[in-house]
């Protein structure tokens, strides 16, 4: 048991015991991302903020909505005035015009 204990605790023996690197195997990706398809045909969405911007009426709060092509990783961002569904129709509205 000590002569054990006495080679875990050399650190000369353990970097001769030691093994290489090994690298993490690939993880599985989802379909969308591998196969070619038009950009911003499979988007990921989230929301940036709230930013507080100066307006006429004083300092307003503000978010963005970023956009994520899965196949590509491009971004689209859009303004959005407030985190309700309403809002979040008109966003999409927007970006599906565009893209």
């Amino acid at each position: 048991m000590e002569v054990k204990s006495v080679l875990n605790k050399c650190m000369t023996c353990r970097r001769w015991r030691a093994k290489p690197f090994k690298l993490p195997g690939m993880p599985n990706v989802p379909e969308t991302r591998t196969i070619r398809t038009r950009t911003f045909e499979n988007v990921g969405l989230d929301y940036l903020g709230p930013l507080t911007i100066k307006g006429e009426s004083g300092l307003i709060k503000r978010w963005i909505a970023l956009f994520t092509c899965f196949t590509t990783r491009a971004v689209h961002l859009e303004l959005v005035d407030d985190l309700t569904a309403e809002s979040f129709v008109h966003v999409f509205r927007r970006f599906s015009a565009r893209r």
